[in-house]
């Protein structure tokens, strides 16, 4: 509220300022004190601090409490069993999913920024051979073709017909190996020598391996927590490789899923904001894989 006050005349009470309105004295208005004073303006260069991109597709899901490495938990697949997810690199915002068909695994893109729950139509069929490399083109738009160091990051590597993943330095592949009769083990090929470390046992099923940003951690299934159920399923761990192996000669692992069901095929997205994997957490360790998306928070 502003209030009112005659110019040039003296205020003389309640019956006085009404003569003054009476004798032509006009009023004007003061502000009312404000109880900061007044605010002094400014200008800022700082840059604007903006929230993360989210995915929008699918349909939120909740995480269990004690999976603090991961952020807005939505699953992004439904009906069908999926066998994988790959990020599309130019981006990072389209997942394409694998759907296992007999010997194939059809693909099928998902645009994550939408919110959708439809696939396009199948582009393609990734075929595990039984030895040496297979080389598939995930869009169609080029061709996948060369040696493995030389791939194109849009096309999906399989060696033994196990899928393949590439360090960021391009100078070697992580695979899981499950030929022989011994338990199944994570191999690392570096290229171009072709020189391969194996990696201590982690469990009596393993699933997919995939490289971190920084080329010193990779990112596993494993059920090797499981002591009571050898064949249980399996949960997603974080391996350092530079780090010092226990006193069994295990790698030490950083635990990334706890909710009941079957977990592999992690994979992050080519800016490492995001992480993919496929879960039977909707139903169980019975039920069918489904691919879910989150918001990666580094170990």
């Amino acid at each position: 509220m502003q209030r009112l006050a005659p110019i040039g005349c003296k205020s003389l009470g309640l019956f006085g300022g009404l003569l003054l309105v009476l004798s032509g004295c006009q009023p004007v208005a003061t502000p009312t004190p404000q109880p900061f004073g007044q605010l002094p303006a400014g200008v800022t260069t700082a840059v604007p601090q903006w929230m993360p991109w989210r995915a929008r597709a699918g349909i939120e899901a909740r995480p269990d409490a004690r999976e603090r490495h991961i952020r807005d938990l939505r699953q992004v697949s439904f009906g069908a069993v999926d066998s994988g997810a790959l990020w599309w690199s130019r981006g990072g915002h389209t997942l394409f999913v694998l759907r296992r068909d007999g010997d194939c695994q059809r693909v099928y893109s998902l645009d994550l920024t939408r919110e959708d729950r439809n696939f396009s139509e199948p582009l393609g069929c990734l075929a595990g051979p039984n030895k040496g490399w297979l080389t598939e083109s995930l869009t169609g738009q080029h061709q996948c073709t060369g040696t493995p160091e030389m791939l194109n990051p849009d096309c999906a590597a399989f060696m033994n017909g196990e899928r393949a993943s590439r360090s960021p330095d391009r100078t070697r592949w992580i695979f899981r190996d499950a030929r022989s009769d011994a338990a199944p083990r994570f191999v690392i090929r570096s290229l171009p020598q072709g020189r391969d470390t194996v990696l201590p046992p982690l469990g009596a099923r393993i699933g997919s391996a995939a490289w971190l940003a920084d080329g010193q951690h990779v990112i596993v299934s494993s059920n090797h927590e499981a002591t009571q159920h050898p064949k249980g399923p399996r949960s997603i761990y974080v391996i350092s490789l530079d780090a010092p192996t226990s006193f069994s000669g295990a790698p030490p692992t950083t635990r990334i899923t706890f909710a009941t069901g079957d977990h592999d095929h992690a994979t992050l997205s080519p800016n490492g904001k995001h992480i993919a994997f496929v879960s039977t957490r909707a139903a169980g360790a019975d039920g069918p894989h489904h691919v879910y998306v989150a918001r990666w928070l580094t170990p």
